[in-house]
């Protein structure tokens, strides 16, 4: 079993460089990192559904939300599929995303998003409260990861050869995980050179941590925290898109 695996960040234009990955490699099924609920309406779309008609039925479910957002982050991904499907008729899609987990994380992500904007307004960073929902995201995604591993592994059996899109962070443990089952697994950096933000480097930290079954200093974890508030504050708040903000924070901080 081989499998290619596309490793990319949280920004849009990542999401047009995964769609151009998406022609050059050879492969006989795609994984991608959207809930199993998604499938059947990708599958129908790749087949020919109109793309309106797939949105409104979409909205309609309640699978999508706002529209925009998930325009950027999706669509040029299944245009890619459908030129690829033509030349590639027996090509096969899977979604392999767990629809609680999906949900856990908007919650937890949800709870980040109330923490950064108190911060922001007050100046205080709770750090216990930040190390307590950082730890049980990164427990919950560790088993998640196991369970993705599982899943990817059961639909590839049938065929020789894959490809996958994940995000950076989980990247290390689900090649770990898949080489383990005796995937020939490689590995692809799409957007590079790429500097993680303050929020993603906490979490990072605190994955790294987990693993090695070791705490974070609290010093450590306010910094950080505080470099995530500046980056809100100076950046993403100023700007239109995560886009323009990350541009300008590397910019301005001769990162890259």
């Amino acid at each position: 079993m081989k499998l290619v695996v596309l490793a990319c960040p949280r920004l849009e234009e990542a999401n047009w460089k995964i769609a151009e990955k998406l022609m050059e490699y050879n492969y006989e099924v795609v994984f991608l990192p959207y809930t199993e609920v998604f499938e059947y309406f990708i599958k129908e779309y790749i087949e020919g559904t109109p793309y309106e008609e797939l949105l409104n039925t979409l909205i309609k479910a309640g699978l999508v939300k706002n529209v925009e957002k998930w325009e950027r982050k999706t669509k040029p991904i299944l245009e890619a599929l459908i030129r690829v499907k033509k030349l590639k008729k027996e090509l096969k899609i899977r979604c392999y995303i767990d629809a609680n987990y999906a949900s856990f994380f908007r919650e937890e992500e949800k709870r980040i998003l109330d923490l950064t904007f108190r911060g922001c307004l007050t100046g205080n960073v709770e750090v216990e409260i930040w190390k307590k929902i950082l730890w049980k995201i990164v427990n919950r995604m560790i088993k998640e990861i196991e369970c993705e591993t599982e899943t990817i592994i059961r639909d590839l059996k049938r065929f020789k050869r894959g490809i996958c899109i994940s995000g950076l962070t989980e990247i290390p443990i689900l090649v770990r995980k898949l080489r383990d089952f005796g995937v020939k697994v490689k590995t692809r950096f799409i957007f590079t050179p790429y500097r993680f933000t303050p929020i993603e480097e906490l979490k990072n930290l605190m994955l790294s941590c987990f693993l090695k079954n070791v705490d974070v200093s609290n010093s450590r974890v306010e910094k950080l925290v505080r470099m995530h508030l500046s980056f809100i504050k100076d950046f993403v708040l100023k700007c239109e898109s995560l886009d323009d903000a990350y541009y300008m924070w590397v910019k301005s901080a001769k990162l890259i």
